[in-house]
């Protein structure tokens, strides 16, 4: 045997322990990719880790700078349309459905309580009241089972309101539904039902979706989330949409 065809032998031995190679690793990269983009898909938030501080300082102190992300879009499936609660509806009227579903645990009635003191923090003219009665309610927060059957994706939260384009876009009704678990089966983490509920009394309150994932309006769930974070100190941008949405409804009753 020659020399040229011991090289060719050789070269073709190689070539196909690659092949073997590859065709055993590749499916498992497109394993770990999927998994990888599936839980990038869990809606909605996203919010840094803050430990509490024992610091207290008057005024908020930001960890998470960013940009204040309010801004008016005319378009009509908008959520930054100008949204927003009339000054006299404060404080806004909250009743929570009480939920026997296997996945509810009692802590997300605290939760719930936690996101609204977030928000009434951020801006002192929000106020929540908690009421006994759907009817006298302004706004319904419900616990389901899943979101996806209805709407098709792996929301952790949806918020629907009503408003009137002729009165200003003044919110009159807001409900939130909360999924207990994702991907049809899997069981929705203590932490990313905090983040979720504070999410949705933002959208509660008119703010759209944030592009920065420093804010808690970020409409992609962090898997690291846990129980035990603080939102207390929200970015800077989630503060100062907050403050920029809420001034729509507190215009004097000339500019109304």
């Amino acid at each position: 045997m020659n020399l040229f065809s011991r090289l060719h032998i050789y070269n073709l031995i190689i070539f196909i322990v690659l092949i073997f190679c590859s065709s055993s690793a590749f499916p498992q990269q497109i394993e770990r990719e999927a998994k990888t983009n599936l839980s990038s898909r869990n809606h909605f938030g996203v919010f840094q880790y803050r430990s509490k501080s024992n610091d207290k300082k008057s005024g908020p102190e930001f960890r998470n700078y960013s940009r204040n992300y309010f801004h008016l879009d005319t378009e009509e499936n908008s959520l930054w349309n100008g949204r927003h609660w009339n000054k006299k509806d404060y404080p806004l009227k909250v009743y929570i459905n009480k939920s026997k579903l296997r996945d509810f645990r009692p802590v997300f009635y605290s939760y719930i309580n936690y996101a609204m003191e977030v928000w009434e923090s951020a801006d002192k003219r929000i106020r929540f009241e908690l009421v006994s009665t759907e009817d006298s309610a302004n706004v319904t927060i419900s616990f389901v089972n899943n979101l996806e059957p209805e709407y098709e994706e792996n929301f952790l939260g949806v918020t629907k309101t009503n408003f009137s384009k002729e009165n200003n876009y003044e919110i009159t009704k807001a409900v939130v539904q909360l999924g207990l678990s994702k991907f049809r089966n899997k069981r929705v983490a203590d932490g990313e039902m905090k983040a979720a509920i504070v999410h949705e009394i933002g959208h509660v309150l008119g703010l759209g979706h944030s592009e920065n994932d420093k804010d808690i309006m970020y409409p992609y769930i962090d898997p690291l989330w846990n129980k035990n974070m603080d939102f207390n100190e929200l970015s800077s941008g989630d503060f100062l949409a907050i403050h920029s949405l809420t001034d729509l409804g507190f215009r004097t009753t000339k500019d109304n």
